[in-house]
């Protein structure tokens, strides 16, 4: 596995917290962090499960990369076993200390100190889940602070050894993101393929907002509105998570265009998402 770097491209340097990010994606960091903390806390007894449902208790589980295998110590007799990880549906390990000292950090916003011990649990512990937590604490600082780059290493080094179902939704929808901010057009626009031929709903509503964003990233402003956002609110107002951020850019859009509809999306967006973070930013 290619060894992350531990301060990447290098946030300022920073106190209580860091002035390049808003109080409000402080606040967003310091909620992940808490739904963090509680995780594997107190008695936690390390198994894994297997894909046809078994549960295979042990005294300590580990991962190796090379073979893509884990190998459960079991707690009586202290034999060694191996399973190969495509058999493996589900793994729960003791939490590092590594993970809680770096929570802890970023509960007191010194996220520059919190980034190179989070890239440790990242690359310690691939394949034990803990990567994956650790994984998205990183990836919602590097978002927050407009480092794309990073949050593409992140993705990807995380995504290597870790189930698909493992991997939190925002997570991916952090990558694409980062995808079209990075310019990597050709593997984005792969990815929105193939999540139209998808037949989730919610699936097809991120694929609209994301092929907004990209045609926007294009500067094709006009065609971003139509094929991404409007398209997006009218065919799945069903799908609440996404309807914020589409009426937002929608409207952002609009006034750009110079075409007063903006107000109406503006409104729409205060009166039936009040709560959102994109209506908090306008209010």
């Amino acid at each position: 596995m290619t060894k992350m770097r531990t301060n990447l491209s290098g946030p300022p340097p920073q106190g209580e917290g860091n002035s390049r990010m808003t109080s409000f994606l402080t606040r967003r960091i310091l909620v992940v962090a808490l739904a963090l903390v509680t995780l594997g806390a107190g008695a936690h007894a390390d198994h894994i499960v297997l894909t046809d449902g078994t549960r295979v208790e042990a005294s300590s589980v580990s991962f190796k990369r090379q073979r893509k295998t884990y190998t459960v110590v079991d707690p009586e007799t202290g034999a060694a076993k191996p399973f190969p990880a495509k058999r493996v549906a589900d793994v729960r390990a003791k939490r590092p200390a590594l993970f809680t000292q770096a929570i802890k950090l970023v509960k007191e916003k010194k996220f520059s100190e919190a980034i190179p011990i989070l890239n440790q649990v990242v690359e310690k512990y691939a394949g034990l889940r803990w990567d994956v937590y650790a994984g998205k604490m990183l990836m919602e600082i590097h978002s927050a602070q407009g480092q794309a780059a990073e949050v593409i290493i992140v993705y990807d080094s995380v995504t290597r050894y870790s189930r698909p179902e493992w991997v939190a939704q925002e997570m991916t929808r952090w990558y694409l993101d980062a995808l079209i901010k990075t310019g990597q057009t050709a593997k984005i626009k792969r990815r929105i393929a193939d999540m139209l031929k998808s037949d989730h709903r919610p699936t097809l509503a991120m694929a609209r907002l994301l092929n907004g964003d990209l045609l926007a990233s294009e500067g094709k402003l006009k065609d971003a509105l139509i094929d991404g956002y409007l398209r997006t609110i009218i065919l799945y107002r069903g799908v609440a998570n996404v309807q914020p951020e589409a009426l937002s850019k929608a409207m952002k859009a609009l006034e750009n265009l110079g075409d007063s509809r903006a107000d109406r999306m503006r409104q729409m967006l205060l009166d039936k998402y009040p709560d959102s973070e994109y209506a908090r930013k306008i209010k």
